[in-house]
């Protein structure tokens, strides 16, 4: 796996988030804020009222960020933000830091690049973080709520990075195919079936297909299960069998071999240890 990703290279991988933290911030036309110390965590911030200029220490890096746009600060980051534009009765921004790492656990790392992230719809991203800083607002914070929505971002961010580089290429022939394994939860077609949706033989299917997520369509439509399975035994009361079937697996055995092939462990060990930190405490500002 590589040690290094950018947010489209997630789009093929199972991937677990932790250490969610989310606020509303206000500030002051001219304020400003210096890290001193390294960020623990990958973070994005989200101007909604208000603009800012980041100053990158070790790459003397300084970029504008207009107002409704959202910029990555990645992990180990020392910078220093002053914010201009703001109003005293808004919210000047929204912060959002988290963790990645793979189902065994291994953290995952962005590329060392701060940067602003493009988006078509900034106002879904706003509505989704907001959701989050009210559930966490609340006195007994619904766990599984705050998971759902803080996947639900990240599924839409790295689907959309990875759409916008696949149009204008050979591989946005077969968008049709890749739209449907990567959100119908049916999967009722054969991957034959996919290609003749896309008006192409099932072997170029294939060929675009690994090009484009880097695994055969049968490999991905296996792990997108496995996936859709792990949140189910975090989340669910169905047993591991109910799980079984509602992921698309007839035989129990061969899900349980090949939960553990990919995660590790057993569906039922997976279900005992999942203790994963989804909260975390206030890291300080931005």
């Amino acid at each position: 796996m590589p040690s290094i990703l950018s947010f489209s290279e997630l789009h093929s991988l199972d991937y677990c988030l932790s250490n969610i933290y989310v606020e509303y911030q206000h500030w002051d036309d001219g304020e400003e804020f210096i890290r001193k110390t390294p960020r623990r965590k990958d973070a994005i911030l989200m101007f909604c009222n208000s603009s800012g200029s980041f100053y990158d220490y070790e790459q003397k890096k300084i970029e504008k960020v207009a107002p409704w746009n959202m910029y990555f600060i990645p992990k180990d980051s020392l910078y220093k933000w002053r914010f201009s534009n703001t109003s005293h009765d808004q919210i000047t921004t929204i912060l959002f830091s988290f963790a990645l790492s793979y189902p065994n656990g291994k953290p995952i790392t962005f590329k060392k690049i701060p940067g602003i992230i493009e988006v078509s719809d900034f106002k879904h991203y706003k509505d989704l973080l907001c959701v989050l800083v009210s559930e966490f607002s609340k006195p007994s914070a619904s766990s599984s709520k705050i998971k759902a929505t803080a996947y639900s971002f990240f599924s839409n961010l790295i689907h959309e990075d990875k759409k916008n580089k696949i149009f204008g290429d050979s591989i946005s022939c077969i968008y049709k195919g890749i739209k449907y394994l990567e959100e119908n939860t049916e999967q009722d077609k054969t991957i034959a079936e996919i290609a003749t949706m896309c008006n192409v033989s099932t072997n170029y299917f294939e060929r675009l297909f690994k090009q484009y997520s880097g695994q055969t369509p049968a490999k991905y439509r296996i792990y997108k299960k496995i996936s859709r399975a792990r949140l189910l035994l975090a989340n669910n009361t169905l047993n591991i069998r109910q799980i079984s079937v509602e992921v698309g697996f007839d035989d129990y055995a061969y899900f349980c071999r090949v939960f553990k092939k990919i995660c590790g462990c057993t569906p039922t060990e997976y279900r005992k240890q999942n203790h994963m930190i989804l909260f975390d405490n206030y890291e300080g500002n931005v």
